[in-house]
């Protein structure tokens, strides 16, 4: 498996750099020596540091929200069929809009940093109401009569049985939602023009046409993702 991938990774370089060179332009396509030039260069400069703190800041405040409200609404939906129901318009309506536009509404409704946190919300939420709401109700019948006998206490239960149970697809559940709003922010920052953050990097390499700092700083977003997926593996102690 490790061969397969780090064969994958060498054709993608040879094909960046292939393009690279037919393309002889590096304002239209750099190659991988200018793109990890300009890496360096961002990184020295200390800038890129305060930008990444801000996305990052951004995306883990709107995912722990969403998070909250998923699990809260996801327990309710479980209990209580006619809830579930109730959110389905909300939720089709949510799925079914273009993300751009959802960003633009946001920006008129709630300003430059709120549209970006709702943005994030609207695409994380869903995505983990329903596949808490999915483990919920794929818990094995035999444990559900058990924790009947157990105690009467459905928030007692809800702790110490339910949720260990469904810890593992919650935590895929968030590794997903984690990478998906991250890319989000990056491209809501961008469009709602924010005072800090990636987004507002990329908008300003790309309007001065540097090109190799746009590529570098996808290969920054690229590794943040890939730390958000490592961060998680550890903290649930196995590889799901």
């Amino acid at each position: 498996m490790k061969k397969t991938y780090l064969s994958a990774v060498l054709l993608l370089l040879v094909v960046w750099e292939l393009i690279a060179v037919f393309t002889d332009n590096t304002i239209i396509f750099p190659s991988i020596e200018a793109t990890f030039v300009s890496l360096i260069d961002i990184i020295a400069s200390g800038s890129i540091y305060t930008a990444l703190f801000a996305t990052i800041l951004r995306t883990l405040v709107a995912v722990t929200i969403s998070l909250f409200f998923a699990v809260s609404l996801s327990v309710i939906a479980y209990r209580y069929q006619s809830f579930a129901v109730f959110l389905k318009p909300f939720l089709s309506l949510v799925k079914t809009m273009p993300t751009a536009a959802v960003i633009v509404i946001a920006l008129l409704t709630f300003g430059r940093e709120g549209s970006v946190l709702t943005v994030i919300f609207l695409v994380a939420f869903p995505l983990m109401y329903n596949d808490t709401l999915f483990a919920l109700k794929h818990i094995d019948a035999d444990l559900i009569k058990i924790t009947k006998t157990l105690s009467g206490d459905y928030l007692l239960n809800l702790r110490r049985i339910y949720l260990p149970l469904i810890k593992p697809q919650l935590l895929s559940s968030l590794k997903s939602a984690l990478s998906l709003s991250f890319k989000v922010c990056v491209m809501a920052e961008l469009i709602s023009q924010v005072n800090l953050g990636l987004g507002k990097e990329l908008y300003f390499y790309r309007i001065n046409l540097l090109t190799p700092e746009v590529f570098a700083l996808t290969l920054v977003m690229i590794l943040i993702s890939i730390l958000f997926d490592c961060l998680l593996r550890l903290f649930n102690g196995s590889n799901y």
